[in-house]
């Protein structure tokens, strides 16, 4: 006879993967009549299309993840039940049966959570290209000028505790090799919180190859605070960069890493963090 656990997962599975079977509408409601060669926003509207295709997908699967540990959680709960309720009349060999099918699933449990969290951090890129596309649909696909280029110069925060540099580092490569890739970096002039054996002036803060419009994409600096962790590496994680141009701001996106203490060791979750930056004159 199947356990009653088991027969939940499987009508889990069955309702998930009878959604997964459904069509997906990838054409971000956007009509065929849109789609016309005329449509200055054809390009973006098709890799929208692709790039919302790309998120149901992985939002199916996150969802299909969730509904497995939900059910582990819940088998796991039975057999802890089970495994404290124990009467004299249960074998030794049963209750080291439960015992490590408790802890298996306990282990199960941990490997979803893990794959969950990764999957969500693979799903942000996708989610910023979609509003990115979004607003620029929105605007009517205009020309797209180089503003980016208004962010290279000095930056520091409200209070100048944070000062950094971003250099443009093969300007005069570009201009006579027009397939050579945009490489741009930011520089830390005056470190404000990070540990100082860690992050240094001089070091990189900020690393980007793609550029377009007003923004540049890339990576940003994660580093232990004062004098935490002083053995904990300095690691990189996905950031945007928005320069505007008529307030002279750079408004920086970030996906902050944590890290515990006093373990002192990076977590796989990461917080999204917003900070404006003034131009230094």
């Amino acid at each position: 006879m199947k356990s009653p656990g088991r027969f939940a997962v499987m009508m889990l599975f069955s309702f998930a993967v009878a959604l997964m079977l459904r069509g997906v509408d990838t054409t971000a409601g956007f009509s065929q009549a849109d789609q016309s060669q005329d449509d200055p926003c054809l390009k973006e509207k098709a890799e929208l299309a692709k790039i919302n295709n790309q998120i149901a997908i992985t939002e199916r699967q996150l969802y299909l993840r969730e509904l497995e540990m939900r059910a582990v959680l819940n088998e796991s709960i039975e057999v802890d039940k089970k495994i404290a309720a124990r009467g004299p009349e249960m074998s030794q060999a049963t209750l080291d049966s439960l015992k490590q099918k408790s802890a298996d699933l306990r282990n199960r449990t941990t490997r979803l959570k893990s794959e969950i969290a990764q999957r969500k951090e693979d799903l942000r890129p996708f989610e910023e290209r979609a509003r990115l596309l979004k607003e620029r649909i929105e605007q009517g696909c205009p020309p797209v000028g180089d503003d980016w280029q208004k962010a290279i110069g000095k930056w520091g925060s409200k209070d100048n505790k944070v000062q950094f540099e971003i250099q443009d580092l093969n300007k005069a490569d570009r201009e006579y090799y027009r397939n050579t890739p945009v490489k741009i970096e930011g520089y830390i002039v005056k470190q404000g919180g990070w540990s100082p054996t860690k992050v240094k002036s001089g070091d990189i803060l900020f690393i980007s190859n793609k550029v377009g419009g007003n923004t540049l994409s890339g990576k940003w600096l994660n580093a232990p605070q004062g004098t935490d962790c002083p053995r904990l590496s300095v690691e990189l994680s996905n950031c945007t960069i928005r320069i505007d141009p008529t307030s002279d701001t750079l408004t920086v996106e970030h996906d902050a890493m944590l890290y515990s203490y006093p373990d002192c060791k990076w977590s796989k979750e990461t917080r999204r963090k917003t900070a404006t930056y003034y131009r230094i004159k």
